[in-house]
């Protein structure tokens, strides 16, 4: 019995012992994550910024993944700016305009993404006002929405867009937006439309109705919002793998080149596709095709930098107006502080700029 008992008390002893030594290992791991997110904040590195207006003014959509809620009124604030934002009854940053045009008024419709819906100006500063400010006759529909891509837009404007009636389509593309067709994610956890360039250059609308995001993609992006030390890992871990996926060697296998896309030959073969078909359906509803470029936030893309995409748009023959070509055009001076976006100076000048190329242009019958 007392052997029995001697071996009890020896097997509750390792039992205990081995209990302490994975206590002690994993307040150990505790304690040094708890300084690393410390150190993290001391120094300035915060958790993932989430962008408010997405709670406020987003909701779902089957076929374009967001969009604005209808009739939303509120205020989008972050630390540089706070804003006052109202979408109509249609779902857009604009004042209510009926879809039938009225006698003797001009119609000129606006596609774009947050430069173009106004992020961190008020309404009557985004350029689209400034623009309709400039004109006697001319209602300048704002159809702007943050985080899309002419991908999106030209699903919007097949659908929707086109009721409008509009003399002209202006498509305002960003420096992310060739990035952005290539995505059926954004903003982390959004899912979006995807178009396939098949071989005979067609396009296919995939990634339909767009998905809601996995359990383990919500897990993450909480982590982020709360965590510096999480961020860190996961952001570095995400830009890895876009760096991977961009580099020349790997490209097809992401399936971003000419060749994957369709095999067309020339650069930005899925965008340049997509803008082919926004001008073909702004024309079949009696329209023409105007664009209007702008380098912020271009993503590297192993098809050509910023400059090498104006110069596939020029070629192919649309109007376009390049804002990084503009006199007086100072990013420093023109983007709000702390952030990327132009301020209303940036929007005064963008819009005097449009106003005065469409008149020049004759591009408003």
């Amino acid at each position: 019995m007392t052997d029995n008992g001697d071996q009890r008390e020896t097997r509750a002893a390792r039992r205990w012992s081995w209990r302490r030594k994975v206590l002690a290992l994993a307040s150990s791991m505790l304690l040094s994550l708890l300084v690393a997110e410390l150190g993290l904040r001391v120094v300035g590195y915060r958790p993932l910024y989430v962008n408010p207006e997405q709670s406020m003014f987003w909701e779902y959509h089957p076929r374009l993944g967001w969009h604005h809620r209808p009739g939303q009124v509120g205020r989008f604030s972050k630390l540089q700016f706070d804003t006052a934002v109202e979408i109509n009854h249609r779902g857009l940053r604009d004042h209510d305009y009926t879809l039938e045009r009225k006698a003797g008024r001009r119609r000129l419709l606006v596609l774009g993404d947050s430069f173009t819906w106004g992020f961190g100006v008020e309404q009557p500063e985004i350029f689209t006002e400034v623009v309709e400010s400039l004109f006697d006759d001319v209602d300048v529909i704002n159809a702007g929405v943050s985080g899309y891509s002419p991908d999106q837009e030209l699903t919007w404007l097949s659908e929707e867009g086109y009721r409008y009636q509009p003399d002209l389509v202006l498509l305002v593309l960003s420096g992310n937006d060739v990035w952005g067709n290539h995505q059926r994610v954004i903003s982390f956890v959004y899912g979006k439309p995807v178009y396939q360039l098949e071989p005979d250059g067609s396009l296919t609308l995939t990634n339909v109705p767009a998905p809601t995001p996995r359990f383990s993609v919500r897990l993450r992006h909480q982590l982020r919002q709360r965590s510096s030390l999480a961020q860190l890992l996961i952001s570095g871990l995400e830009r890895w793998r876009y760096r991977s996926q961009s580099q020349p060697g790997q490209a097809e296998s992401a399936g971003v080149t000419a060749q994957s896309q369709g095999g067309q030959g020339a650069p930005f073969p899925l965008t340049m596709a997509l803008i082919k078909e926004i001008d073909q359906v702004s024309r079949k509803h009696g329209a023409r095709l105007a664009i209007v470029t702008n380098s912020i936030y271009w993503a590297p893309w192993p098809d050509g930098d910023y400059h090498d995409f104006v110069n596939q748009l020029q070629q192919a023959g649309y109007p376009l107006l390049d804002i990084d070509g503009l006199p007086g055009y100072d990013k420093s001076r023109l983007q709000i502080p702390g952030d990327r976006h132009w301020n209303a100076a940036g929007h005064k000048l963008v819009g005097n700029a449009i106003h005065d190329w469409l008149v020049k242009q004759q591009l408003l019958p």
